[in-house]
């Protein structure tokens, strides 16, 4: 829904987990957009993770491997804004904290619009935490996308 012109969505997930001593857990997520001016964009949103842990010795490393869980710790915070230069070129930075160990990661993107039917992306993904932390073994990436319409 819409506070005024700003966009307030969330969501909340309560889900049944046999090791919990409970034998449940519940995710929630709750975020805000706006758009500032016809060219400047924002976004936050913070979740919070009921399946995680607050301590990093205890994360479910195997779970993350296997593709069961998504997110280790507890409480996260994603903000995310963009600015349109011109008509064609947009650039963007995010950023996605997590609380629980102070580690997360920074991203930036410039897309050119190419054409009707296509863009071009180039970015950069850059990780900080200290040792043993969610995002601290993530080595930082930079990639060119080529995005085509019909």
């Amino acid at each position: 829904g819409n506070v005024w012109t700003a966009g307030i969505r969330g969501e909340a997930l309560l889900s049944e987990d046999p090791s919990k001593t409970d034998g449940y857990y519940i995710r929630w997520i709750l975020g805000m957009d706006y758009q500032f001016t016809d060219k400047l964009y924002g976004m936050f949103e913070y979740y919070h993770n009921g399946q995680g842990t607050l301590n990093k010795f205890n994360y479910d490393l195997m779970g993350l491997y296997q593709g069961r869980i998504l997110n280790l710790a507890k409480d996260y915070l994603a903000v995310s804004g963009s600015y349109q230069l011109t008509p064609l070129v947009t650039v963007m930075l995010s950023s996605n904290s997590n609380f629980s160990d102070g580690s997360g990661y920074l991203a930036g993107t410039v897309s050119f619009s190419a054409s009707d039917n296509a863009s071009l992306a180039f970015g950069t993904l850059y990780s900080y935490g200290k040792t043993f932390t969610e995002y601290w073994y993530y080595p930082q990436a930079y990639y060119l996308k080529l995005e085509t319409y019909f």
